[in-house]
């Protein structure tokens, strides 16, 4: 079958361009070898070629040029849409793994009572039965009784959830007589007293005020500016609510 100009300068650009097969490329070499015509074409858009590659536009442009030059523009833009894909492939499994990461390793849950193993002594000291995350603890203060209680919560993660084994055991000890010391605004140090009843907050406070938003800081669970009674009044709530896991002896 003899193969006609026509062809030839059909595949002319992508043989400047290199991207032909080792077939296509032989075939346009040994026409190029017999045929005149089409070396003075091939060396016309290897000048046009060359031109558009270093910037510089052409005194005088033909239709043929225009046409191959429009060729060499969208080749370009091919380029260019070729090179943002890649980026943009990049970017998506950098996010997939950051988020993935995220998912395993610092999304805190809300681990109920009953699944957290837990128990404490008669000396204050929790112990825990199953991997954690967290301790979080939410409130400190007195109750209606002038009791010293404790508020708080575990939290656990994917990874711990099923692959933890580190942080079992002992976790803190609530019946420490020493609590320390807070300091007033007017630089007053007062003793904390000793605790004396310690509660596992309800899953529903949990949920009701946030507490594991991973964006924002957790609100507290006594609103701001609250007035004493009505303190003391959600305290009394929590108490009923929540589970009771230690109370000092009298």
């Amino acid at each position: 079958m003899k193969i006609t100009c026509n062809v030839i300068e059909d595949l002319m650009q992508q043989y400047v361009d290199d991207i032909l097969s080792d077939d296509s490329r032989r075939l346009v070499e040994e026409h190029l070898e017999s045929c005149e015509d089409c070396r003075q074409k091939l060396l016309q858009i290897q000048s046009i070629c060359k031109e558009l590659d270093e910037g510089t536009k052409p005194v005088a442009v033909t239709a043929g040029e225009q046409e191959y030059g429009s060729f060499q523009r969208f080749r370009r833009w091919l380029n260019l849409r070729r090179t943002l894909s890649i980026v943009l492939s990049v970017l998506i499994t950098f996010c997939v793994v950051v988020g993935w990461a995220f998912v395993m390793f610092d999304l805190e849950s809300y681990m109920p009572y009953e699944k957290t193993g837990m128990h404490v002594n008669k000396d204050g000291e929790m112990f825990m039965d199953e991997p954690f995350y967290g301790y979080r603890g939410v409130y400190g203060g007195i109750d209606a009784s002038g009791a010293m209680i404790e508020v708080f919560y575990m939290t656990d993660t994917f990874q711990k959830r099923h692959m933890g084994e580190v942080t079992k055991g002992h976790v803190v000890v609530f019946g420490e007589e020493d609590q320390g010391t807070w300091t007033d605004e007017d630089g007053t140090e007062t003793k904390i007293p000793p605790i004396d009843k310690v509660y596992y907050l309800a899953e529903e406070y949990v949920d009701d005020k946030h507490q594991l938003n991973p964006f924002f800081s957790h609100p507290a669970l006594i609103p701001e500016g609250a007035s004493k009674e009505e303190e003391q009044s959600i305290i009394t709530e929590i108490e009923n609510k929540s589970v009771l896991v230690w109370e000092r002896s009298k």
